[in-house]
């Protein structure tokens, strides 16, 4: 997935907490239904978040996590 469409997903995720759950349930099925389409690292990655941090946890850990390694592209994926 590009950074920008992921960028977009996570962005998604943060603010809607339905869609979040359902990401956390079915990463790929949930991401494809909204227009997305996630690699196997990808998916791995959301399924690795603990789905009982805060939003403050979460908005912190996905901030280090996905652009901790830009030259990577998002989460240290390829771009």
């Amino acid at each position: 997935m590009s950074a920008q469409d992921m960028s977009a997903l996570v962005a998604r995720a943060l603010k809607d907490e339905d869609f979040r759950q359902a990401l956390v349930q079915d990463p790929a099925a949930t991401a494809q239904a909204a227009g997305f389409n996630l690699s196997a690292a990808e998916v791995e990655a959301i399924r690795s978040v603990d789905p009982n941090l805060s939003q403050e946890e979460l908005e912190e850990r996905v901030s280090k996590f996905w652009w901790a390694r830009p030259s990577q592209g998002i989460g240290g994926f390829e771009a």
